[in-house]
């Protein structure tokens, strides 16, 4: 798998030698505040093992320091392919979220030939809003899940259609 790029980041792929901090993702609480809360070491090492392999998954690395700063993926929901994404608290407000999400929807709809991308995070989730919004990713549903309101976004592939 050849590794993406963006201005600041590498997006590569899940590797082993990336499991073990990934995993932290799962367990940091300021991370999972609106996926559900944390979960035990062993699950967070198992789902992040489960993306070795995965051209859809991807590290996120500083290029300059080489540090990792989450993780970006696209996996299927119901008859679309869902965006998500997972970064350290000491990344948030710089852009690198948003670098990366884009990076991969572009790999998403060239490479893989969607025709389109959902993304969906609980509405209270204000910075995850921002974040797709900034995607020009647009409202298309809210519903009840996990208990707790969530909010879908799409975003259409327009030179699919």
């Amino acid at each position: 798998m050849h590794p993406q790029e963006t201005k600041r980041t590498f997006l590569l792929a899940v590797e082993l030698e990336h499991v073990d901090t990934l995993a932290k993702l799962w367990t940091d609480a300021d991370v999972r505040q609106y996926l559900g809360g944390v979960v035990e070491p062993e699950i967070g090492l198992d789902r992040v093992r489960s993306y070795i392999g995965l051209e859809s998954h991807r590290t996120v690395v500083l290029k300059e320091t080489h540090e990792i700063l989450g993780v970006v993926m696209l996996t299927p929901r119901d008859e679309n392919m869902e965006i998500s994404y997972l970064f350290f608290p000491a990344y948030w407000g710089m852009g690198y979220a948003r670098e990366a999400s884009a990076r991969l929807i572009q790999f998403g709809f060239e490479e893989l030939g969607l025709k389109r991308i959902v993304a969906v995070t609980q509405t209270a989730n204000e910075r995850s809003i921002r974040l797709l919004n900034s995607l020009d990713m647009t409202l298309n549903s809210s519903f009840e899940e996990f208990g707790a309101e969530q909010s879908e976004y799409v975003l259409i592939n327009l030179r699919s259609t």
